[in-house]
């Protein structure tokens, strides 16, 4: 078929080929044959313009390879969290004046646009147009709409999506945490180091460059299960409006390699973020067999990437953390730890005493 394409376009040059969905819509065999046919046009000096799109920017075995045919590969992403914003706050604008309500001055536009992460373009205008018909319509939601309405139907728009990121089914949504540290009983150490060394990495670069030091971008919290370590991280989100990124290291661990950069992509392109690992063990257990080895490696590569990462703070969390391959420990990674121990009884009395309360059980 391929073949018999690029024989008819030779007969009826000039001729612009667009294969849509590269990635999508055929096999290895058509990709590899399309390679050899583009080889074939460039030396014989065709007057044929091939044009390819791809869904997907984590290309991998031939569509990786058939790049190097194409003279121009142009990446289209997705807005960032910043484009968003001001996607979000344009299109309320321009609504706002007919609907009662509807501006940006009422929603905390920042929060919105950390609820559309996975969104293009086109997600967020059928987004706007459904706020639109949900404000004006007695079907819906009754008008003035608040927050978590427009959060309801983000959702909404979110599950009708034709395009789905290769990383989602590793990850719950992103979000900004409810949790505040005032939820979290005890941990006052805790609470104060994690906020001073994260603050310390994404706030004051300037600082350490003027030391000439790094203070590295990741910190490994462990201790015992059920201390609240995943809790601690999601308040801490909270604390200082950053986009949080939970990580099911169980799930993400059939399929690393070709995930662990997608995620840290995402986490760049919706910073400042905190991108959390839990069960981080599962992930970056000590070398020892092929599949470790591919693992950590991918790790390793994507935290000392050529690109320094830039208001992303890695957090990784584990029961065991004296399983994790050294090299994941070493200066510039996970080099500050942070030990998560049980509340102190006090905490623990009031803990139970409210578990008594709600569920109405009787003293032990």
């Amino acid at each position: 078929m391929i073949t018999s394409l690029f024989e008819e376009c030779v007969s009826n040059q000039p001729v612009t080929i667009l294969l849509d969905c590269l990635d999508g819509m055929f096999s290895d065999d058509v990709i590899r044959t399309l390679g050899q046919q583009l080889d074939t046009l460039r030396e014989d000096g065709s007057d044929i313009v091939v044009l390819s799109s791809m869904a997907d920017h984590q290309l991998h075995g031939h569509l990786q390879e058939y790049l190097p045919h194409m003279d121009v590969v142009v990446e289209i992403e997705r807005p960032e969290i910043s484009r968003r914003e001001a996607i979000i706050r344009n299109r309320l604008e321009t609504v706002g004046g007919d609907i009662s309500g509807l501006t940006p001055e009422e929603y905390d536009i920042k929060r919105l646009a950390r609820e559309t992460d996975q969104f293009g373009t086109k997600d967020l205008q059928r987004l706007m147009r459904r706020l639109a018909a949900t404000a004006t319509t007695t079907a819906g939601t009754a008008p003035p709409l608040d927050e978590s309405d427009i959060v309801s139907v983000i959702k909404q728009v979110n599950t009708e999506r034709v395009e789905k990121l290769v990383d989602e089914e590793t990850l719950t949504n992103v979000d900004v945490p409810e949790v505040t540290f005032d939820d979290v009983g005890g941990h006052e150490e805790a609470k104060r180091r994690l906020l001073e060394q994260v603050e310390q990495a994404l706030t004051h670069e300037d600082i350490g460059a003027k030391m000439g030091v790094e203070f590295g971008s990741g910190i490994l919290l462990h201790g015992p299960p059920g201390t609240g370590k995943t809790m601690l991280v999601r308040a801490l989100a909270n604390e200082l409006d950053y986009t949080f990124i939970p990580v099911n290291s169980s799930l993400l661990k059939r399929n690393a390699q070709q995930k662990i950069p997608g995620l840290f992509y995402r986490a760049q392109r919706n910073a400042p973020t905190i991108l959390f690992f839990d069960e981080f063990d599962l992930l970056g257990g000590e070398r020892g067999n092929l599949g470790e080895d591919t693992t950590v490696n991918t790790l390793l590569t994507e935290l000392d990437g050529v690109e320094q990462l830039n208001q992303v703070m890695v957090i990784a969390a584990t029961n065991r953390p004296k399983s994790l391959d050294p090299a994941l420990l070493r200066p510039g990674r996970f080099d500050y730890h942070l030990r998560s121990i049980a509340p102190k009884p006090a905490y623990r009395r009031i803990f139970l005493k409210l578990i008594r309360v709600i569920f109405h059980l009787p003293r032990m």
